[in-house]
Order: structure tokens, then sequence, then C-alpha cells
């Protein structure tokens, strides 16, 4: 888009460090988080109130629909793994892969187990994966 980022976390993947990361890195600024209406708050959460400034800019909604029954599964997000549990079940068997630490977390809450962790939370780390299984 033109805009070059100001901070990249080293391990994507990884939320917990990022988020250490981003804090050292943001030190005194004042930041503001464009936000969905279902966001963790991972990164703005550990800052003092009076260093952030939280604005949601749109909102995340659960759409159920039924999938057809796939021996993998990919969930990019917390709120991915809710909008399938609406009208799915990972079957039995089935490898499912999670799109960083957070999305881990929410299908270990959901009781789904989890076969892979992206540490980077690429695409080209997932095509990687792919091809191994």
């Amino acid at each position: 888009m033109g805009t070059a980022p100001d901070f990249v976390g080293s391990h994507s993947g990884d939320v917990t460090s990022n988020v250490d990361e981003f804090s050292q890195w943001v030190g005194s600024r004042h930041v503001t988080f464009p936000l969905s209406s279902r966001s963790k708050k991972s990164y703005s959460t550990p800052l003092p109130e009076h260093q952030k400034k939280e604005v949601v800019v749109y909102e995340t909604e659960l759409a159920g629909r039924i999938i057809e029954p796939c021996d993998i599964y990919v969930f990019t997000s917390p709120s991915n793994v809710e909008g399938f549990l609406i009208e799915n079940q990972v079957p039995s068997g089935a490898i499912t892969i999670a799109w960083g630490s957070t999305t881990e977390q929410a299908l270990m809450s959901s009781e789904i187990t989890v076969n892979h962790t992206l540490k980077k939370s690429s695409i080209q780390e997932l095509i990687t994966l792919l091809k191994t299984i």
C-alpha cells in the first residue's frame, strides 16, 4: 500500500513475544489501535491507558455455514474458529493448523487438537507445511 511499517515483530505467529517486543519498541510513544469489534486487544492491553487509543473500525460478524468434512483445516483467527463451530465439527483424524498462537489457544479452548501452529504466520510457511503433510 506504499507505506512501510515502523514495527514488525520477530515472530509473527507468537503473539506473546511480539507483544513484549512491541511494548519495548513503543517506549513512551502514544499509539492508536484500529480494532475489530471482536479484537483480543493483545497488543494494546499491556500499554497504560494514557499511551493508547483503541478505535473499533470494523465489525466482525460470525456466519455459520455447513462445510463438508475435510482432511485438513486451517484456522486463521479465534473468530474463524467460533464461526466454524456454529455449524461444524472437526472430524476425528482431521489435521488442524492454527495461524499463530492466539488461534491455537482458541482451538484448544474448544477442545480441538492442534496438529501444527504456524510460527511466522505467513502464506509461504503454510504452503511449505502443506507440502510436507
